[in-house]
């Protein structure tokens, strides 16, 4: 069930692998202590092999690292490499001068610190200044973020901004949403959300705007798309609530590509409330299906939609009905993202690039 991070980290190696010559070696290293896990689904992929850490659990890296010891790269991998590619925030060092390469996806740690699992923020904020200081660049998502990165740690390396390209993936396997529904008690019309059910989606801001108007309440389902996240406790509270009182909401967790797809394709709109992200996914989705997009007014919201979306105030659950409400009567969306041309080759050989001229350094 991989989402976010997880899922840009998978489509990156597999468009790595595709777009690399034969001269660059790919390996993929992963914690399976003692060999304890037997089956372990990795895709077989040109120039990739894979190998694992079996003598150090994660946990226990981890651990060390809140010790004040870090294990460096090598001793981890057994081995030497020329560039270790770090995809989630931390890094560790290495012995033999590898050159350290590092993700930061976004500043949630930092700016919205409440909205994250207490240890998780707790580790971030204390440990990826640390990996930045060793690192020889920085690879990121979003021109939002990157300036909040420069801001926040007057990062003054590299940073490659790489924004995440979306393509509609084809399956031999066709969902009709008559099996959607017979699942799911969704109405004929309804408002997709798509994302990890979290505070910083605003998801209770959602409701309380979805809620505040007769026709969207009367005639439409808001459909959760995405499973249940940390400190979600309050937001499952106003969701019981609002069904209290008649209003169509359904959850339907982590769903497969198939019916993520068929949710896109018959939705009459597509709504992102966050108060926050480090870039928005779902948007490049709801475009690639055509379909109106109601926005938070957040700045990397106009960085990825650009005119494509309608945007709605925060701090306004009238604003934000009313924005939903226009987008369902549009009914349809050009695709005119600023990133709406930007491939998965494009992405791979920047880094590629990239990684190609700091080895020789």
């Amino acid at each position: 069930n991989i989402t976010g991070i997880g899922e840009y980290e998978k489509r990156l190696v597999e468009a790595l692998s595709k777009y690399s010559n034969s001269n660059v070696q790919l390996i993929g290293y992963y914690y399976n202590f003692f060999g304890r896990k037997k089956s372990i689904d990795l895709p077989r992929l040109r120039n990739v092999t894979y190998k694992a850490i079996k003598l150090y659990p994660g946990g226990l890296v981890n651990a060390l690292r809140r010790l004040g010891l870090e294990v460096p790269v090598e001793f981890l991998i057994k081995s030497r490499c020329d560039v270790a590619l770090f995809p989630n925030y931390l890094t560790q060092p290495s012995l033999f001068g590898a050159q350290i390469v590092v993700f930061v996806h976004d500043l949630t740690y930092v700016l919205y610190p409440d909205f994250m699992a207490d240890k998780n923020q707790k580790d971030l904020a204390r440990y990826v200044p640390k990996s930045l200081s060793r690192s020889k660049s920085l690879i990121t998502i979003s021109k939002s973020t990157e300036s909040q990165i420069i801001e926040e740690y007057a990062y003054d390396k590299e940073i490659l901004v790489t924004p995440i390209p979306y393509t509609i993936k084809n399956s031999s396997t066709r969902i009709t949403i008559d099996e959607v529904q017979k699942k799911y008690p969704i109405k004929n019309n309804y408002v997709l959300s798509v994302g990890t059910i979290e505070p910083r989606k605003n998801i209770i801001g959602l409701i309380d705007g979805f809620s505040s108007n007769d026709e969207l309440k009367n005639k439409f389902s808001l459909v959760l798309c995405g499973k249940k996240g940390w400190k979600s406790d309050k937001i499952f509270e106003r969701i019981a609530l609002a069904k209290k009182e008649g209003i169509s909401i359904i959850i339907t967790g982590y769903v497969s590509d198939d019916v993520k797809k068929c949710l896109y394709e018959n939705c009459a709109a597509v709504v992102l409330p966050s108060f926050y992200e480090g870039f928005g996914m779902p948007i490049l989705e709801a475009l690639a299906y055509k379909k109106p997009l109601a926005l938070s007014d957040i700045e990397v919201f106009h960085e990825v939609a650009g005119d494509a979306g309608y945007y709605f105030a925060l701090n306004s659950s009238k604003s934000m009905s009313d924005i939903i409400l226009k987008a369902t009567r549009s009914r349809t969306n050009k695709n005119n993202s600023p990133y709406s041309k930007i491939t998965w080759e494009d992405i791979a050989n920047k880094l590629l690039q990239h990684f190609e001229k700091i080895s020789k350094t």
